[in-house]
């Protein structure tokens, strides 16, 4: 008799596929995201000005650019998901350059504390002012 109400159910989740839910899965991808912009940006907030250079460049090494790159990896799954709302293409492409600018930056951070490439207070500059424009559209 269990067999008889289970079967149908059973049958109805194997032969209909998997009822596609563009905004569900686009907020669980940028939720995703934003658990590791956090982790990425409290490299910076607790970044005291007299911070000791080697624990800085420490933070950077374990949760800055990899927070970033995990970021940015995750904003890539965005691409692939099929009949995206059109108000919501901007938005994406935003998002995913910002995360490419905020992962460059803790790039740059790191080589410069590192030694690895000096960079100039103008460089610094121009991606802080681009970072800057993007959090200003997106308000």
């Amino acid at each position: 008799m269990l067999l008889i109400f289970v079967s149908p159910i059973i049958t109805a989740f194997v032969m209909f596929p998997k009822i596609e839910n563009p905004i569900a899965d686009y907020t669980k991808i940028v939720t995703k995201f934003q658990e590791y912009e956090t982790k990425g940006l409290d490299v910076y907030n607790n970044n005291d000005a007299n911070v000791d250079h080697v624990k800085y460049l420490m933070a950077l090494l374990d949760h800055g650019v990899p927070n970033w790159q995990r970021g940015m990896d995750e904003l890539k799954k965005l691409d692939s998901i099929n009949n995206l709302p059109k108000e919501l293409v901007p938005y994406k492409q935003t998002l995913q350059e910002y995360s490419k600018l905020r992962y460059n930056q803790a790039v740059m951070y790191k080589e410069h504390i590192s030694g690895e490439r000096i960079s100039t207070d103008s460089a610094f500059s121009k991606i802080q002012e681009e970072i800057d424009a993007i959090l200003e559209r997106i308000k």
